[in-house]
């Protein structure tokens, strides 16, 4: 399964010098809604509800996600996160990356689509183990997977995992939060690789130098299609001709 990243010039440049990803703590990302489940109930004593908040806060303190698409065109997400066209995208093989395995992921890839609805979801009703490892994969899915149906465009799938900087024996709320960890990925995994039309470095040796570094990727700059309201792929050759124009 091939999934998308949108990534800035320099995430770009970043993980195809040191093949990573980038799994980042949900408290750091820009929806402050992002894996906030609901704690409130008619039922709910303030006690109760604050000790389920610090339970939730316990364990979204140890993850880190990677959000990925299905969509490598989207020209919201070409302006929002690969900096308005400056950056690019990267195709991962997700089996390849590690991506799919229910060992090393606590959400792999293949069950990894995210859920947009109209409602928060609830912790009601739910047992709050004190281990991510014992979560009802529908607990899961409602902690980390559903998002505001604003959100629906972006076809989102992701990987959820376990910082492996992470210590169980930490309880020092006051300490700074890991904020992100980037995990190494085989070459081979980057399938595909999208520089955007307003990509920075995308000088004709720059892009050659990709190509050359990553041979059996696809490597691709974007263009502004002349009549649609769309993005144009133009292919380059592992063999450039450097007589023309890229």
């Amino acid at each position: 399964m091939i999934l998308y990243k949108y990534m800035d010039a320099d995430g770009l440049k970043a993980s195809l010098e040191n093949k990573t990803l980038r799994f980042k703590n949900p408290k750091f990302f820009n929806d402050p809604f992002d894996c906030e489940i609901s704690c409130a109930s008619s039922n709910t004593k303030a006690e109760d509800q604050w000790f389920t908040e610090a339970k939730l806060l316990h364990y979204i303190r140890q993850v880190g996600v990677l959000c990925l698409t299905r969509n490598k065109s989207n020209l919201l997400m070409w302006a929002h996160y690969a900096d308005e066209h400056k950056g690019g995208v990267l195709g991962i093989d997700t089996e390849l990356a590690n991506l799919n395995s229910s060992e090393i992921n606590i959400i792999p890839a293949t069950e990894g689509s995210v859920i947009y609805t109209s409602l928060r979801p609830s912790s009601a009703d739910h047992d709050m183990p004190m281990q991510i490892s014992e979560f009802t994969k529908e607990f899961r899915e409602k902690l980390f997977l559903h998002k505001s149906i604003h959100w629906a465009y972006e076809e989102e799938v992701r990987v959820v995992r376990k910082f492996l900087s992470y210590r169980d024996d930490t309880y020092d709320y006051s300490a700074k939060a890991l904020e992100h960890e980037d995990i190494i990925i085989p070459k081979k995994a980057i399938k595909e690789i999208y520089f955007g039309s307003k990509f920075i470095e995308s000088t004709p040796f720059e892009i050659i130098n990709t190509v050359n570094n990553f041979p059996d990727s696809k490597v691709s700059r974007c263009f502004l299609d002349k009549e649609l309201w769309a993005i144009e792929e133009t292919e380059i050759p592992s063999k450039p001709d450097f007589t023309k124009t890229i």
